[in-house]
């Protein structure tokens, strides 16, 4: 009989084709042998085509709800990297996955240093499950970033290992139920950060990992994760996406094309990352662990997506949410999501230092652990004061309150005097000096403009900067509701020449001025630029919000941004007036 050659591209499509046409022969002689020779391959051969193929393999974790059965592609891989098997000393196993047990270990490098390692070992070394084993540690080899976990180098002969970095703290799922009473909102939005930018150095590769989730990700240090567990890991070379075969995967973090077309992209791994931020923010608990596997396909396309957790930024939640969008070509891309989730940090850490600020204006003038009859105690006799009864509770906590009443009630007393000074004080600068007693509050300054002094502004720069500048940031809140996000840039980008004029006018009449006010001025001048700054940030929150349900709360953040500038603005305004009054610099409003 006559032998038919078909040529085709590539050797997974010949692969595809020949199962193909194996099923039919199968299906036509009613028969479950396959027709496909398939020879022998020896250890050597199985690493050489590992080699030349350059592809990547199946892992995952056995008798888990967590995985199941979805098509997978013949296993691209493989480097040499070997090690000595007797430099590595087993210890306890530390868990099992789909080839074998995993244990820890000391490894003892050839400058003499050990270090500890874990080790995967693998039961099975026939021939096809080693080149699947093995693969794994290509990629690993080839991955070299301080957010991923770093192979130590693997063992070829049979038992074959895999040894890695072995991290103290384990598991991220594992540390953070451990330590969720412990854990900042901050360090969970930094380990989203690494995560992250791990993801771009994956995509910057080419490269998709397919189980980016909490129990593949490594607790380094208290601040630090790394991402590991590339078995499921697939490199997508100048294809635009991997369609997988037979294999094990995590439906509840999969996006609805890769469970349905069982498609693989960077897109797909971007809603997988979001359903990790989601597992991090809920301190390691399962994505729609409410859900069986069979059923999370429908919730997807019905629109429904996991909820916020509790903890979670609304702007980190936002993020989330597009990542979480049914066409992939709708979601951010991890360059992008650095960048914004960085954005997410630098807030939170902001916030944390505005309430230990906070916290510390409110505890100045009292500590509630000072006994306020008794004289200041000497060092290290504070851990001593703690009371021993509940009576002595009761009585401390009774004359805290009596304290604190009467300082509320000194403090009251002293605005309502300075209420009443600096209403004085305003009538004095228009002319009514002569029909006022004098002050109850002697004024700190001979001479003190109010807010709008009666001064001549003719070529009068400060005064006229600080004009646009109001007028711009009023154009601004009248016409926010009619821009477009992109042209928030163009009307934020004129208050910043505002200011910028601004400053430079005051700059040229600082040396004119007396040396004691200069230091107020220039502190002045240093937080209008920190309110410019904080301006361009809740813009930029704005911009990307603008599609989402806090759209109208971000404005009005930048809105609120803006009016501080403004006001600032005009204390600066307020400050010159009052140091040019003082050296006789400023002239009265003609009459």
């Amino acid at each position: 009989m006559p032998r038919l050659s078909i040529n085709v591209a590539n050797i997974p499509r010949a692969e595809n084709m020949m199962d193909l046409i194996d099923g039919y022969c199968r299906l036509e002689n009613d028969s479950d042998i396959s027709v496909i020779y398939r020879p022998h391959k020896s250890v050597e051969h199985i690493l050489y085509t590992i080699i030349l193929r350059k592809q990547i393999i199946t892992f995952a974790f056995v008798d888990s709800d967590i995985y199941c059965e979805i098509l997978d592609e013949r296993p691209k891989s493989v480097v040499k990297y070997g090690i000595d098997r007797h430099d590595i000393v087993l210890g306890r196993i530390l868990g099992e996955g789909f080839f074998g047990e995993v244990y820890d270990g000391v490894y003892k490098q050839a400058n003499g240093n050990r270090i500890n390692v874990a080790v995967k070992t693998c039961k099975d070394c026939s021939p096809d499950v080693m080149e699947k084993f093995m693969s794994e540690a290509v990629i690993m080899k080839k991955l070299d970033h301080p957010h991923i976990v770093k192979l130590i180098g693997i063992i070829e002969e049979d038992p074959v290992w895999i040894v890695m970095e072995l991290y103290q703290h384990g598991e991220l799922g594992h540390y953070l139920a451990q330590n969720q009473k412990t854990l900042t909102v901050i360090t969970l939005v930094l380990f989203s950060l690494q995560i992250c930018k791990a993801l771009v150095f994956l995509e910057g590769v080419n490269m998709v990992h397919r189980d980016i989730a909490v129990r593949n990700i490594l607790v380094a240090s208290p601040e630090c994760v790394k991402l590991g567990d590339f078995g499921l890991s697939r490199y997508i070379e100048d294809e635009e996406y991997y369609k997988a075969s037979v294999t094990r995967l995590p439906i509840k973090w999969m996006a609805p094309e890769s469970i349905n077309f069982r498609r693989f992209t960077s897109a797909s791994d971007v809603w997988m990352f979001a359903v990790c931020v989601w597992e991090i923010m809920s301190y390691g608990q399962q994505p729609f662990f409410w859900l069986e596997n069979r059923d999370v396909i429908n919730q997807l396309e019905q629109g429904i997506r996991l909820p916020k957790p509790d903890n979670c930024p609304p702007a980190l939640y936002s993020l989330m949410t597009r990542c979480w969008s049914y066409d992939p070509r709708e979601r951010p891309t991890f360059t992008e999501l650095v960048v914004k989730i960085s954005d997410v940090h630098k807030m939170e850490k902001e916030q944390e230092v505005e309430r230990e600020r906070d916290k510390a204006r409110s505890t100045k003038f009292f500590d509630t652990k000072f006994n306020f009859n008794e004289p200041p105690p000497k060092e290290g006799e504070f851990l001593r004061m703690e009371p021993n009864s509940r009576e002595d509770v009761q009585r401390l906590w009774q004359r805290e309150r009596l304290h604190m009443q009467d300082t509320l009630r000194r403090q009251k007393e002293e605005m309502v005097e300075d209420k009443k000074w600096l209403q004085k004080e305003e009538k004095l600068l228009v002319g009514n000096r002569a029909s006022l007693a004098t002050p109850e509050k002697p004024p700190r300054l001979t001479a003190q403009p109010a807010p709008t002094a009666e001064l001549d502004r003719s070529n009068d720069k400060v005064y006229q900067y600080v004009m646009d500048l109001v007028k711009v940031v009023v154009q601004l809140k009248n016409d926010v509701a009619a821009l477009q996000p992109e042209q928030y840039i163009s009307i934020i980008k004129s208050v910043g020449m505002a200011l910028r004029d601004l400053i430079c006018s005051v700059d040229e009449i600082l040396p004119t001025l007396h040396e004691s006010v200069r230091t107020e001025i220039e502190g002045t001048q240093k937080l209008l630029n920190n309110d410019m700054a904080e301006l361009i940030s809740k813009m930029r929150l704005a911009q990307q919000n603008a599609i989402t349900s806090l759209k109208e709360e971000c404005k009005k953040q930048m809105l609120a941004a803006a009016h501080t500038l403004a006001v600032d603005s005009k204390n600066m305004l307020d400050a010159v007036d009052q140091a040019r009054v003082r050296a006789n610099l400023a002239k009265p409003t003609a009459p």
